[in-house]
Parts: structure tokens; sequence; C-alpha cells
């Protein structure tokens, strides 16, 4: 063998400059996201997946992502037709607690914030020129879950979009909030941050059990665009009060959540090559991404003084202000809390509350809208 085509068979010789941009952005993420400067898990398994979705595919044909057969193949194949997204949504029914939203029926009315949001990115983007696919898979960013966001953009919108949808929502679950402190003391007094939440009543184990069942019910007959998403959701919620479920939850919750977020990452991040990066998408989706967080945030704190006007005890609407973002509403809600050298455990739960309750609204509406494209 001579020292050619020795270096030839190596990597190094097939290397571009989209393939070292794209290699170097991953790693980025990745360094960004383990290091908690960036708040989001899937983000590293992103950054790996661009890293090896962008190495030379020398005598590796058979790893790669549209290779039939491969590993990374078949779990695409499986994330394009609604599996990982389903049963990630499992895993995350199994760590939800209804109480709140039970105890304090109020955070209905605050949850208007997100699908307000949703159904305005929706309209901008359509207006923009987007089909109505695209502009349903951007809205659905808001819905502030990779494995909702890529269920909707797998159904409505080209593949193209896929990865470019799933890295911005992982954005905005782990960076936008950030911007939460900034909007929240923009719209709220120390009076009102400070207006401490009424003791909420308990909530019996029967009725957590018969929520999900009459949920599953009423979302499925509303939007069945979005019922595999919706009974996986309610399923897990169910699992989590049985009592001849509870050994399994842990089960469910490590694989379901844990793991596929993994695996669903990888193969999200080979799907993004340089050109659906570095296009005006791209930056379109971030723009109108970082306004429908921020929109959120501002009509949920709204709603919260519009109650307060009328009611007798007061909300404090640090409450509204958590977004769709039921991971992570909590953690950066208490950030704000710090700064004010306050802690009130029932605040934090009702913040979580509405962010729950945002979230299931944002999927009901996704799922109505596929009712009409689909």
């Amino acid at each position: 063998m001579d020292i050619l085509t020795f270096w030839n068979s190596l990597g190094l010789a097939h290397l571009n400059f989209s393939n070292v941009t794209m290699m170097l952005i991953g790693s980025v993420f990745v360094f960004l996201a383990a290091t908690n400067r960036i708040r989001s898990v899937i983000l590293i398994s992103m950054g790996i997946g661009m890293i090896l979705g962008n190495l030379p595919a020398l005598g590796l044909e058979s790893l790669g992502l549209f290779s039939e057969g491969s590993i990374f193949y078949t779990l695409y194949q499986y994330t394009m037709r609604g599996v990982l997204p389903s049963l990630i949504l499992l895993g995350i029914g199994t760590m939800i607690n209804f109480s709140v939203v039970l105890a304090a029926p109020r955070v209905f009315i605050l949850s208007l914030a997100s699908p307000i949001a949703l159904l305005t990115v929706f309209l901008i983007a359509h207006l923009s020129g987007f089909s109505l696919g695209e502009s349903t898979a951007f809205a659905m960013v808001n819905s502030a879950c990779t494995a909702a966001s890529v269920f909707f953009a797998s159904i409505a919108a080209p593949p193209k979009v896929l990865g470019i949808v799933a890295l911005v929502t992982a954005l905005y679950v782990g960076w936008f909030p950030q911007l939460r402190p900034i909007v929240v003391k923009l719209m709220t007094t120390g009076k009102e941050r400070r207006y401490r939440v009424r003791y909420l009543r308990p909530v019996s184990k029967k009725e957590k059990i018969i929520l999900p069942i009459v949920a599953i019910l009423v979302t499925g007959l509303l939007a069945p665009g979005a019922v595999s998403l919706l009974v996986m959701f309610f399923l897990g919620n169910l699992l989590r009060e049985s009592i001849v479920a509870g050994r399994i939850i842990q089960s469910i919750r490590g694989f379901c959540f844990d793991v596929l977020n993994v695996l669903l990452g990888v193969v999200l991040g080979m799907s993004i090559d340089f050109a659906s990066l570095f296009s005006f998408t791209t930056l379109f989706l971030l723009v109108v991404s970082v306004m429908a967080f921020v929109l959120s945030i501002v009509i949920g704190i709204l709603l919260a003084k519009l109650i307060n006007l009328f009611a007798r005890e007061k909300m404090n609407p640090l409450v509204a202000a958590g977004g769709p973002a039921i991971m992570t509403s909590t953690s950066q809600m208490a950030r704000v809390l710090e700064e004010e050298d306050k802690t009130d455990n029932s605040l934090y739960q009702c913040a979580s509350a509405v962010a729950v309750v945002n979230f299931i609204t944002s999927i009901v509406i996704g799922g109505l809208i596929l009712n009409i494209l689909v």
C-alpha cells in the first residue's frame, strides 16, 4: 500500500469545511450542556449526533442514518413514525403530579398563555410563506418538549426541518429560560412577587386516578391527531398513581425518558446538516421561538393580574411565568425567588402545575391543527 492509498483510506482526507464546522458546533453544544451552561440533557446527545453524522463514512455506510439496516436508520424510522416520541411521553407522564392542578382550578385560566403564543407563531410562520405543515412544526416548539415537537414535525413538516425543530426546542428548554427573570422583573412589582399562595387542599388518590382517565377520553375526542402522545402521557401518569403498578414506575421512567431521550437526541443530531443549520429557516425559527417564549410569560402574568382584579385572594404572578417547560419551570422560578429572598414551596408547586397544563393544552392545540392537515 503506497502513501496515497493509505492517506485516502483515512477520514482526514475526506473532511471538508462543512464537516469540520458541524463537528465544532456539535462539540460546543456538548460542552455547554455538559457544564450546565445550557440546561438541556438532550443537547448533549444531539451534539454527539452532529459530530457522528459529519464523520466521513468511509467503510461505515452500514452505520449511516439513511442506510437501511443500520441501528441509526431503525431509530430514525421509529422517530418518524412517532414511536420514540410517544414512549418518551409515557416516561414524562410518570413524573407529573396533578395534585395542584386538581386543588387549584385557576391554573386552567393561566394555561391560555402558551396556546395563544403557539397560535401566534403558527400565523406568523404561515404568513411568512411557510407551509401549513412547517408552520405547525414551528409552533410546536412552544410545547417546550423535544419529543412532542418532533412528533408533530415528523407528521406535518418535511424531514429536512426535523433536526432544526428539535435543536431549537432543546434551546427553548435549556437556554431561553434565562430570559424569564428579566421579563418577570419588568412585568411585576416587588409587592406582587411577594403574594403568598394560600394553603392548597389535599387531593385524594381517587381524584388523581380519575383525572387521567377523563383526560384520555376528552383529549382523544378533541384532538385525535395527537392521541398517541396524549394517551401515553396520561397512561404514564395513571401508572404513577396506581398501587399495583408502583414497582415498574422507576423502570418506565428510566428507560422511556432517560434512555430514549438520549437515543432520540443522537438521531436528531445526525439529521442536521450544514445547509439546514445555516439557513433562513433556522434563523426565523429561533427568532419566533424567542418571541413566543417571552409572549407566553407576558400573557400568563397579565392573566394573573386580571384574576387579581376580581379575586379576594391575590395570586402571585410568578405562578404564571413558568411557561410550558414542565421539566425546568420550577428550577428557573427558584432563581427569581432567590433574588427576592423568598421561598414558598406552594409557589413552586403552583408554577409547575401551570406549566404542565400549558404543556397539555399546547399538544391539544397541535392535535387540532393536525386534524385539519391530515
